[in-house]
């Protein structure tokens, strides 16, 4: 059986995604694979491999077999066959395969999905999957290529061949604004234009003196961080605040959930709305006496940085407000450089900066020049969720985005995307 791009595409559903009970037949060409590919060279830890195989888009025959359509009409018909052309508008496609070992231990995963683990001490018990077909298809593709590598045509013929949504990327993030007004007008929709004019006034303040921390703590470059920290308070010009209990805090946050008339910001108490919207795991801040100056000090000295979350979520959509307190008193420091959080962060910091609150941002400079449309998006293969995906750039990156789904919808953004080179694939011994 020869196996299609659209089969691919549903690969986890039909073959079976992270599993560890196949039948002997399986477990002998996954051995046989793994066996063709001694050849090649290891790439990283656990001995992992890289190769590129080409898969055919097929007929739309072989299509409507695969997924069992049966059509009522000949207008069914016709709408299915428009949607597969459309769809996998290219007659073939390269797919990664990686291969993992470890021991007796195996892992291939197939297009940044993980299909196939091999576990030869802990193998469930129950219904044994037959992937032979599937793996016998896999077995010829892989030594296709290796024939390509042996003949030197393997990476020429893989960088001229393999899709744009297959690869990666890197764009400007005025030229995205330019291209994409929805991405323009979204990040914009809480600024305006004295929201703007009065961040880049105060926050230029901000980098003047971190900069001038930076220089001076380079000149202690074993230990740079004790340096950083001492002459941060030395040079820190912001003012403080004397003394600050929980229900300042709560206050302060509603301040920034207002900014962005976030609901209920007008109805709910400071404290309430703090818990609508932040982590909630706040080390105990909910049960302190909210007008106790020395419990919310204690607070502060074991408070982490979940405590902080004032918008919950993940490492790319929360915001913190952290509370600082050194000799000089109080002082926010407000973080989330996240490129659709991160006008949100400019709000809270106008906001806080107008109430004549006390605000260090972190990562200012980032997320002032991001303001300023220079930032780098990092266009990602489609199979990946584009998130966490900074270890694919060795630049900094301020959001991950998928090219648009069809050619017509991207054709314009290749003339201002940098690509990647892709992975190349060696022999032993290159």
């Amino acid at each position: 059986m020869n196996y299609y791009l659209p089969m691919i595409e549903h690969l986890g559903f039909y073959v079976g995604r992270d599993i560890n009970n196949f039948t002997e037949k399986s477990y002998e060409l996954i051995d046989k694979i793994y066996e063709t590919m001694e050849c090649i060279k290891v790439v990283g830890r656990d001995e992992k491999k890289i190769i590129y195989v080409r898969y055919e888009r097929g007929d739309f025959d072989s299509y409507t077999k695969f997924h069992k359509f049966k059509f009522k009409n000949k207008r069914e018909y016709q709408e299915e066959h428009e949607y597969f052309l459309s769809e996998y508008h290219m007659e073939y496609d390269w797919i990664k395969v990686e291969l993992y070992r470890y021991e007796e231990y195996k892992t291939i995963i197939f297009n940044n999905d993980l299909i196939i683990s091999v576990d030869p001490i802990d193998r469930r018990k129950g219904f044994e999957f037959d992937i032979s077909d599937f793996l016998k298809d896999l077995y010829r593709k892989i030594q296709d290529s290796i024939n390509l590598i042996i003949n030197n045509t393997y990476y020429q013929k893989l960088c001229n061949e393999i899709s744009f949504r297959q690869r990666t990327g890197i764009i400007k993030l005025d030229d995205l604004f330019n291209l994409n007004n929805n991405w323009k007008n979204d990040y914009f929709e809480f600024l305006s234009q004295k929201d703007i004019a009065l961040f880049l006034k105060c926050i230029d303040k901000q980098i003047e003196y971190t900069n001038i921390v930076k220089k001076e703590a380079s000149k202690h470059k074993s230990d740079f961080e004790k340096y950083y920290e001492e002459l941060e308070q030395k040079y820190n010009c912001i003012h403080r605040l004397d003394k600050v209990n929980a229900k300042d805090y709560y206050d302060i946050c509603k301040l920034c959930y207002k900014s962005i008339n976030l609901e209920s910001s007008n109805e709910l108490s400071s404290k309430d709305l703090f818990y609508k919207y932040a982590d909630g795991r706040d080390c105990g801040l909910k049960d302190i006496d909210l007008n106790s100056y020395e419990a919310f000090e204690e607070w502060v000295k074991i408070a982490n940085d979940h405590a902080y979350q004032i918008r919950g979520g993940s490492t790319t959509s929360r915001i913190d407000l952290c509370v600082v307190k050194d000799d000089k008193g109080y002082y926010l420091v407000l973080s989330g450089k996240y490129l659709w959080i991160s006008n949100e962060v400019i709000k809270f910091y106008v906001e806080l900066t107008k109430n004549n609150i006390p605000v260090f941002l972190y990562d200012a400079e980032v997320i002032r020049d991001r303001l300023m449309g220079k930032g780098i998006v990092g266009i990602v293969p489609y199979k990946i969720f584009p998130r966490y995906c900074q270890s694919l750039f060795d630049i900094d990156i301020c959001d991950f985005m998928h090219l648009p789904y069809y050619p017509k919808d991207y054709d314009e953004y290749l003339k201002y995307i940098e690509w990647i080179e892709v992975e190349n694939t060696f022999l032993k011994g290159e």
